[in-house]
């Protein structure tokens, strides 16, 4: 996997409210643009933000995340051209949602974006899926397989787990 950049942040979060989530989305889904309807809209996204709020938890841990940055460059990777469309992905009980935070995205031009900064990615069945620019997919994104080590697993869950 090639060199990805620092994050100045990261948040982990996990799948306990992710049922309510897709619940809440599907409702979402299913309104119009009536006058009514938008304002069932904003009052669902204020309960989608809300939820995801209570299960998301900052990463402060900078030994944690470099050891999690070395899993991830020392992996091969496997490239795989899958679309995640299906929302009961984060319902599996091993499910977590990683999200980097870079201070200096704004000065960036487009070629380094491509490089070295990873925004999000998910967790699951001992996994990182990582998304990667690609010139060579419809919407110029492929996912990079990473098998992340046990340690690194365990301390994921037992971090969130103690901050929750």
């Amino acid at each position: 996997m090639n060199y990805i950049k620092v994050p100045d942040e990261i948040y982990l979060s996990g799948n306990e409210n992710r049922k309510k989530v897709v619940e809440l989305n599907n409702e979402y889904k299913s309104l119009k643009n009536t006058k009514e309807d938008i304002l069932k809209k904003e009052e669902i996204s204020k309960k989608i933000a809300e939820l995801k709020k209570e299960s998301t938890v900052k990463i402060n841990d900078k030994i944690f995340i470099n050891k999690l940055l070395n899993d991830i460059h020392n992996s091969k990777g496997i490239k795989e051209n899958i679309i995640l469309k299906n929302p009961n992905i984060g319902l599996l009980n091993d499910f977590f949602n990683v999200q980097f935070i870079y201070n200096d995205v704004k000065t960036s031009d487009i070629n380094k974006l491509k490089e070295g900064y990873v925004f999000e990615f998910i967790i699951f069945n001992n996994q990182a899926l990582i998304p990667k620019y690609s010139k060579n997919t419809k919407n110029n994104i492929s996912f990079v397989r990473v098998e992340l080590s046990n340690n690194t697993l365990k301390y994921i869950e037992n971090y969130y787990n103690s901050k929750k």
